[in-house]
């Protein structure tokens, strides 16, 4: 939960723990996992990544290699406050450990100015919309899309964050929840995204130009939610993307390597992907973005990525730049040495954490006055 002590963090998932435990939940069964499931690295599907762990080894990263490459603030949070997460336990177990958790978290205390209304939104959807007393000029507004992995999260989670870009941009800001996987995979939680989208737009908040963002999970449906209202004619202003997932396939040499087991790992993300895809087959872009092409990424508004070079999204993340650029899209790419997946919530005064926020905060108010 960004925004909230590391130490309030780990108290609510110790009280999870206790409560509940892991201990008689149900696993993910092994019939319908498979993706990538016994497959050696020769054997992956991504003909160059396999082709460049081959000729040029990577360091595997654990936590004590993290240790040695991380920024160590942000690490010794990560060893002091998050337990390890085993994929094991199986997408609706880990599900229930998170919702736990947020649950025993204290409520954050809001920017004063800033309100937030909690109420149903289209379909199974709830929003938690964020609202100030002075509101900009412009007619813009936020959609947020949190993360967690396709099969947890909710977007309680973001409150710190969302209030924050609301108090400095004097814009409304809705997050939304969306179906998780493995109860409601793809296409579940996209369409719910769009359905939030057009509610936004259609609100009482007066608003006519939405920039949808989002974290982890919540940028890979960001970007998916962007090609599917293009296709649908309903026109986005910009896209805000933190460190997103985006890409099922496994070989890359980021994700290969990321064996963390207290951060997002290959181990979790190959048992989410199944979460969510199941026996979908062949997977489209809409499921998993990463698979576009650079003709599929065209009249995309400008795009902000950012991502750590100890990312396990780190390849994908590059690759879908680069695409992006080829397609004639704006896009503006932060990467930060040193940083992992959500270090700059853990540690939001370390160095990278700083560089990070900074550059957040920065090209989100450019993206939110343009135009």
């Amino acid at each position: 939960d960004r925004g909230r002590r590391p130490s309030e963090i780990h108290s609510a998932l110790t009280q999870a723990q206790a409560s509940g435990g892991l201990s008689g939940r149900p696993t993910y069964g092994a019939a319908t996992v498979g993706r990538g499931v016994g497959r050696s690295f020769h054997d992956l599907p991504i003909d160059r990544a396999t082709a460049a762990r081959e000729d040029h080894p990577v360091t595997i990263v654990d936590e004590t290699e993290l240790r040695r490459l991380g920024d160590p603030a942000c690490v010794e949070a990560l060893l002091q406050w998050i337990p390890v997460l085993d994929a094991s336990w199986g997408p609706v177990a880990l599900r229930e450990m998170g919702d736990a958790a947020l649950a025993a978290l204290p409520a954050p205390t809001l920017p004063a100015g800033v309100s937030l209304s909690v109420q149903p939104g289209p379909g199974t959807t709830t929003l938690r919309v964020f609202t100030t007393e002075q509101q900009a000029a412009t007619a813009t507004g936020v959609l947020w899309i949190h993360g967690g992995g396709l099969i947890g999260g909710a977007p309680a989670q973001d409150d710190v964050w969302c209030a924050s870009i609301a108090a400095n941009n004097g814009v409304p800001v809705v997050a939304t929840s969306y179906g998780l996987a493995p109860d409601r995979p793809f296409p579940c939680g996209l369409e719910d995204c769009f359905a939030s989208l057009q509610w936004l737009l259609g609100s009482t908040l007066d608003v006519d130009r939405v920039v949808v963002g989002g974290a982890s999970a919540g940028g890979g449906l960001a970007l998916a939610l962007a090609l599917l209202a293009r296709d649908r004619g309903v026109e986005i202003a910009g896209l805000f993307l933190e460190y997103p997932m985006l890409d099922d396939r496994a070989g890359r040499p980021s994700m290969e390597r990321a064996q963390v087991t207290r951060s997002w790992n290959r181990d979790l993300n190959e048992m989410a992907w199944d979460a969510y895809l199941g026996d979908l087959d062949p997977v489209p872009y809409l499921a998993a973005p990463g698979r576009a092409e650079v003709d599929d990424l065209r009249e995309l508004p400008p795009v902000y990525l950012d991502v750590g070079t100890l990312d396990a999204f780190f390849d994908e993340d590059l690759e879908l730049a680069r695409k992006l650029a080829l397609a004639d899209v704006p896009v503006e790419l932060v990467v930060t040495p040193g940083a992992f997946h959500g270090s700059e919530a853990l540690a939001p005064d370390a160095p990278t954490s700083r560089r990070i926020l900074a550059a957040r905060r920065s090209a989100l108010t450019r993206m939110l006055t343009a135009g």
